[in-house]
């Protein structure tokens, strides 16, 4: 079953690449600016908030996997990933004594109470609105898109993939979608994923100006924000 499922989710890949060419443009293209960016980029300044965006870069490419795949509901648990590690790299960006605090969670209870006061949600949003209060708006509203759409166990998701039939004895059983077809719900998951990874690279452009500029990542960006 295992081998099954997995190929089913190749075969959904390649279908949404044919039947949706213009999203795949457009997923590829924030691709490109994310490898414009980061890819052998030496020494760039700061340099610790790097690894978080690399990390936003491969939760994206992932989500695009599974999203072409038919694998929304828990794409949508990658895509917060993927909003999340690109807003800890700008936090961590502003002030990286922070960077340093959250190495050391794991040395002791006292370090782990230090990193979920130092990384509260709350914080991490108000230093983004201190810089950018349009793309900290946005990052709300994305994450808590993704909040409804599965990244936790929500009645949006769960109604979603998830019908409950009753018998005439009243015997009751569920049918649950794994892998979701062509129709609305893939669009606006594959919306989703661009969303989310323009909003990464916009975070990143706030941090490395300069590098967006000299590798012309920010004129491909701008094209891709008005899209979306």
């Amino acid at each position: 079953m295992l081998t099954e499922y997995l190929e089913k989710c190749r075969s959904n890949q390649f279908a949404s690449f044919h039947g949706k060419r213009t999203v795949f443009r457009d997923l590829a293209a924030v691709d490109r600016v994310f490898r414009a960016m980061f890819d052998k980029a030496v020494n760039p300044r700061p340099l610790r908030p790097v690894g978080f965006f690399l990390r936003s870069h491969s939760a994206y490419l992932s989500a695009v996997s599974m999203v072409a795949a038919g694998q929304l509901i828990e794409a949508s648990a990658v895509l917060r990933l993927s909003l999340e590690q690109a807003a800890y790299g700008h936090y961590i960006a502003r002030d990286e004594n922070r960077y340093e605090v959250w190495m050391r969670r794991g040395e002791s209870e006292a370090a782990r109470k230090a990193v979920r006061t130092e990384f509260q949600a709350r914080k991490i949003f108000n230093v983004l609105k201190s810089d950018d209060t349009t793309l900290a708006a946005i990052y709300d509203k994305l994450y808590e898109k993704l909040i409804d759409a599965g990244a936790h166990p929500n009645e949006f998701g769960a109604m979603l993939s998830t019908t409950v039939a009753e018998s005439e004895k009243g015997d009751m059983s569920f049918d649950t979608i794994y892998l979701h077809q062509n129709g609305v719900p893939l669009d606006y998951w594959f919306r989703l994923c661009a969303q989310v990874g323009i909003w990464a690279l916009r975070a990143a452009d706030l941090v490395y100006p300069e590098r967006s500029k000299l590798t012309r990542a920010r004129y491909d960006l701008d094209a891709l924000i008005a899209r979306y």
